[in-house]
């Protein structure tokens, strides 16, 4: 069993193939998508470059879903985040909520509200949202939050298309490159796990592991 992050009292890795019911498309997409992040290098790097971080060769990605908080506001006892993304070195670690949402479905202010007081009980450093709405970089919200959000706890968003655009070009330097900076293991991986997956729709293939 996985060890889970000290501020966590329950939560599982994300899963390529997810467990959750068919029913579940959003849960479902998030678990695949934080499970790629976690796996394929240089998709990680690609995304997480766009909001300024590094992933060096001494880096690694965690990826949780079904998180619950042992700091939890006793007002909102109820609220779950999709997910969360642990990116940890040698010498540091950033933490950072995930609230996913798929087809028409909006990201709603209030509650990364809600989630920011979370971050913030739980010494996190930021949230991620994501769903289809666009935008053109990831610090630039398609929403606006309330003014009285948590002070230090930075937002993102990443937009489904952005993500597929940045699978599809790894899948094409995987297949047409000799070298794409990782082993040819790993450029069988990025072909398989990401050309396998629908981004933001109404479902999820599993990987061809």
């Amino acid at each position: 069993m996985t060890e889970l992050p000290e501020f966590l009292s329950g939560g599982e890795s994300a899963r390529l193939i997810p467990v959750a019911p068919s029913s579940q498309r959003e849960r479902q997409a998030c678990s695949v998508l934080l499970a790629v992040l976690s796996v394929v290098h240089p998709f990680a790097q690609h995304v997480f470059s766009r909001m300024g971080y590094r992933i060096g060769r001494r880096s690694w990605v965690e990826a949780y879903t079904e998180v619950v908080f042992k700091k939890q506001n006793p007002d909102d006892p109820d609220d779950r985040p999709d997910g969360l993304l642990v990116l940890s070195a040698s010498q540091s670690r950033w933490c950072a909520l995930v609230e996913a949402k798929i087809g028409n479905a909006r990201i709603k202010p209030e509650q990364i509200a809600r989630y920011q007081r979370i971050a913030r009980a739980n010494d996190l450093d930021a949230i991620i949202t994501i769903s289809n709405e666009l935008i053109s970089r990831p610090d630039h919200l398609p929403y606006d939050l309330p003014r009285e959000g948590a002070a230090g706890i930075r937002v993102y968003h990443w937009p489904w298309p952005t993500l597929s655009m940045i699978a599809s070009m790894l899948v094409r330097e995987a297949m047409q490159a000799r070298s794409t900076g990782c082993s040819s293991s790993c450029r069988r991986k990025v072909t398989r796990v990401l050309s396998s997956m629908s981004f933001g729709g109404t479902a999820v293939g599993p990987p061809l592991l």
